[in-house]
């Protein structure tokens, strides 16, 4: 980290520098409250679709009785069901 510094502010940048103070910024945003409020909503998304196409694939169980037996992609539509920041919040501390 310290040579990719040194580098950056001699103008002598590499690939090597580049991804190293790009890995930094990622740590730091992904450990960051702020940064996992501003994602949120990407990730919100990437996940609503993901479930759309694992359900028009039917990759998907069915949900429990208790939701009416619908897919997810019908429960996240209807909002039965959410995705919340909180769930986002575990889904990334868990990877």
């Amino acid at each position: 980290y310290d040579k990719s510094l040194d580098k950056l502010e001699t103008g002598n940048i590499d690939q090597k520098c580049i991804y190293t103070i790009a890995g930094f910024v990622a740590f730091v945003g992904a450990c960051s409250p702020a940064w996992m409020r501003i994602a949120s909503a990407q990730l919100k998304d990437i996940l609503h679709d993901t479930a759309e196409i694992l359900d028009d694939k039917g990759l998907l169980p069915t949900p429990p009785t208790d939701l009416g037996g619908a897919k997810l992609t019908e429960l996240l539509n209807t909002n039965k069901i959410r995705i919340s920041e909180m769930n986002l919040r575990d889904i990334m501390i868990k990877r």
